[in-house]
Formats: C-alpha cells, sequence, structure tokens
C-alpha cells in the first residue's frame, strides 16, 4: 500500500473542475438567484434618498469690487497669488468649527443635517458650492446658510470678500442616488456566480478518486490489469451478436490475457471479482471475463455469488428453472444439479435466485468451501461475481477459498481511501489480489487520458496504438 501524493495536477484540477461545474450548476444558479435576491433586498430596505443643492460664483475680494464699481465689465481670472489663496483656504474655511457654529445658529439647529464641500477651479477664482442631505428642504437651507454666513467666517483670512453667482443656488427635483436595480441584480448575480465556482473549486481540490493509472500507483501496490473504455450500451456482453471490431473487445481480450497469464503462472483456478461500491460494473466484467477466456479455449464456469443482488442472469439466457447458488448453500443441490450450459456463448453458470434479505446465514453455512471444491473440479476456470466489499462483508466469506482477487475500479467513482479500506479488510491485507481493472474510462475533452501497458491494443488521447508486450 502506498500513500496518497499531496501534489496537484493542474489538467486533472481543470477536467474535476469541469465536471463539477456539469454535475452542481443547479448550485451556481441557485446561489445566483439568492445573489440577485440578497442585493435587492439590501438595495430595497436600506435605501436612503440623498438631495443636492448647488451654487456656482466666483469670490471677489475688496480690490475687484473697488474695480467693479468703476467698470461694467468682469474677468473671472484675475491676480494669481489671490487665487491661489482662494484654492487654498476656501475649504479649509468650510470645513472649520468657526463656520460650523455659525450655521448651527442660523439654522436654528443642534447639528448640521447635510454635508457641504466646494470644488474651486484651479487658478480662478470660480467656485461650486455643493450641499448634500437626506432632507430635500433642508440642503437648500443649508446651502442658503452657508452663502450667507461664509464672508463673515472667511473675512479674517481673506478680507472682504463678495460672491457674484454664475449660477443661482438651485435645489435638484430629484434623489441624486437612485439606487439601479439592473446593477444591483448584475453584482448579486455575479456574487452568487463566484461563490458557486468558488464551492465547485473547493469540491475539485479535494476529490481524490482514482482517475488514472498514477493515481491508482499512488494508493495500492497492485498491477493495473487494464482499462475498459465507457460505452454506450448498458450491458455490453462480447457474444458472438457484439460487432467483431470495437475498443471495447480488443482491451477485454488484452485484459483476458494478462489474468490467463497471471493464472497459469500461479497455478491458480477461481478468482473473486469484485468491487468497492455498487454500479462499477463488477458483473459486466465478470460475464466478459469468463465470455473472453471461453472464446480462447477454456472451460469456464461463472457463479453469481451476490445473493442480495443476482444480475448475471440479467446479461445472460439463463434458464429461470432449476437449481441456484442458494440451493448449494444451503444444501439443497449439489453445484453438478445447478450448472447450466449455454451453448452459444460456451460458458457454464451457476445462477443466483431471488434476492435473499440476509444471505450471511446463506453463506455462512460452511457450504461456500465445498461449493468452490466442486466447482474447482469440474471446470479449468471458475469466476464468481461477488457483492461490493466496501459495503457488505459477503465478498469476505468466498475470499478464504479463492486463489486470487481481481478488484473493478470505476474510474473517478470510488475515493483513494476507500479503495485502500476496501483492499485492507481482505485477510492478509489484499494478498491474493491479482490487479485492477479499471472499468467506465471516459475519454475526450473530459478524460484523465487512456492507456495502459500490456498485451494487444491499448487507447490514448483519442487514439489506437499497438503496444509490445513485456
Amino acid at each position: 500500500m502506498q500513500q496518497e501524493n499531496d501534489y496537484i495536477d493542474l489538467g486533472v484540477l481543470i477536467i474535476d473542475f469541469w465536471k463539477g461545474i456539469l454535475k452542481f450548476w443547479y448550485i451556481i444558479l441557485i446561489l445566483m438567484i439568492l445573489g440577485m435576491g440578497a442585493m435587492w433586498g439590501y438595495g430595497h430596505f436600506t435605501y436612503v434618498p440623498m438631495y443636492r443643492a448647488t451654487a456656482s460664483f466666483t469670490v471677489k475680494t475688496v480690490d475687484d469690487i473697488l474695480d467693479d464699481e468703476l467698470s461694467t465689465s468682469y474677468v473671472f481670472f484675475y491676480d494669481k497669488n489671490t487665487a491661489d489663496q482662494i484654492e487654498k483656504t476656501f475649504p479649509y474655511i468650510l470645513g472649520s468649527e468657526v463656520l460650523q457654529e455659525q450655521l448651527r445658529e442660523e439654522l436654528g439647529t443642534a447639528y448640521v443635517n447635510g454635508s457641504v464641500s466646494a470644488q474651486v477651479i484651479s487658478n480662478s477664482n470660480m467656485v461650486t458650492l455643493t450641499v448634500t442631505s437626506r432632507n430635500r428642504e433642508d440642503a437648500k437651507k443649508i446651502l442658503d446658510a452657508v452663502i450667507l454666513v461664509y464672508p463673515d467666517v472667511a473675512e479674517y483670512v481673506l478680507g472682504e470678500i463678495k460672491f457674484e453667482f454664475l449660477n443661482e443656488p438651485e435645489l435638484q427635483e430629484n434623489p441624486i442616488n437612485r439606487p439601479s436595480v439592473k446593477k444591483n441584480l448584475a453584482v448579486g448575480g455575479l456574487a452568487g456566480a463566484a461563490l458557486g465556482f468558488g464551492f465547485i473549486l473547493i469540491y475539485a481540490l479535494l476529490r481524490k478518486t482514482i482517475r488514472n493509472e498514477e493515481d491508482l500507483k499512488n494508493t495500492l501496490s497492485t498491477a493495473l490489469l487494464g482499462m475498459l473504455p465507457e460505452v454506450k450500451e448498458k450491458k455490453p456482453v462480447i457474444t458472438e451478436k457484439w460487432k467483431k471490431k470495437s475498443r471495447y473487445r480488443e482491451d477485454l481480450y488484452s485484459i483476458q490475457n494478462q489474468v490467463n497469464y497471471i493464472m497459469k503462472k500461479n497455478e491458480q483456478k477461481v478468482i473473486l471479482v469484485a468491487s468497492t461500491a455498487p454500479s462499477e460494473g463488477k458483473t459486466t466484467v465478470s460475464v466478459n471475463l469468463a465470455l473472453a477466456m471461453a472464446q480462447r479455449g477454456e472451460k469456464v464456469l461463472l457463479i453469481d455469488g451476490d445473493l442480495r443482488k443476482p444480475d448475471i442472469k440479467n446479461y445472460l439466457n439463463v434458464s429461470p428453472d432449476g437449481k441456484t447458488v442458494e440451493h448449494i448453500l444451503s444444501g439443497e443441490a449439489k453445484v453438478s444439479e445447478a450448472i447450466t450450459y449455454l451453448e452459444d456463448e460456451g460458458i457454464f453458470v451457476l445462477r443466483g435466485g431471488n434476492p435473499i434479505a440476509n444471505p450471511i446465514e446463506v453463506i455462512n453455512s460452511g457450504k461456500v468451501e465445498d461449493m468452490i471444491k466442486q466447482a474447482r473440479a469440474f471446470a479449468d476456470v471458475v469466476i464468481i461475481d461477488a457483492p461490493p466489499v466496501g459495503m457488505l462483508a459477503d465478498a469476505a466469506y468466498y475470499y478464504e477459498y479463492v486463489d486470487g482477487v481481481v478488484l473493478i475500479i470505476r474510474q473517478d467513482w470510488a475515493t483513494q481511501s476507500k479503495v485502500m479500506d476496501v483492499v485492507q479488510e481482505f485477510p492478509g491485507q489484499g494478498e491474493k489480489l491479482i490487479g485492477c481493472i479499471m472499468n467506465r474510462v471516459k475519454t475526450g475533452v473530459t478524460s484523465y487520458g487512456y492507456g495502459y501497458s500490456s498485451y494487444g491494443y491499448g487507447y490514448r488521447y483519442g487514439k489506437y496504438y499497438q503496444y509490445k508486450g513485456k
């Protein structure tokens, strides 16, 4: 057993992120809707209208006032020193406590219900005075009050001054801060989408499934016997009716060669085909592995060892009549009495009957060893389709009496830790494990790469290539 690596494969992360989007797209949509609703509600219930009053004027000192009495002309840009002085001091005086006190006294209030600001055009005596308030009438009152008291307060700094209005004090009719519903909805939607994508990114980072051969090497110290591609057929079976040339069939024959070689090398006859969880395709692989071996000349007996969900009868044309595995394990029949030969497929089958709610009592009857002994004497190869190891203890009762185990791992399905736990559940921590078969391997944009080193043909990145067996 090996430890998992902590490095992040960027390519795998991108694929997992995309798969997360396809899987959880509705979460993004929900968060976008919630975000838009939240922003609309926030804008609607916290909205406080603000009103603005403005006036534009020039500031004249005593010298300019005297000049005006002698001339009807009017000059906006005048002595630079005076302009600089106004530019620097006007905002300062406007924010002074002296002026604020004068404003409160003029308005007859304890505080000024608004903010006052001034914009002085550089190198000139032109000023735009702005008052903003929550109350429309207050905005105009404050502006009028500032215009009235400012000259008196500024006299100590600028001397005698006079305002010549370019635009008379004006109060805007409508609030200046009307909320933009479209903007709020857009911001809320984007925030919700960002939150959704963030959730999916975390999901992609935390996923530790077995997606390729490298993940398997990092999880288990065992061989990858091969990979089987995902096909359109729900229950693919390589009978004569199956099209002669297909990637699935060629890859299955490659796996069969691997398994057959290992079994003969180790003088093994009985293998258990198991998986970590449901829906990984163990029954499909069990049936096809038996068919492939039979087509290569072996006398094969396929046993449906899953008493909770016997499924082999749904793959092969097995007669519903006769004895079943349950009858053998309960002592009501011998193996030879329950075996069915399928002439078209060329294999022998020991079928399961109706699902049993609690098969442990039947399996634990002491008849498993005797059944396997009879099967070993009958056939060249015995393949037992077992229940998922990660959920049920049933497979462990078969494990003691078989020669080897083939573990089916569906690509990007079970977590690496789950696979490790399943192998450790076997006696001897999986010492009988022949190897793993990665099933339902995807190709195309969302694939993790498809290929392995063995006999026959492989498939990687959408192209066939010929392996040179070792």
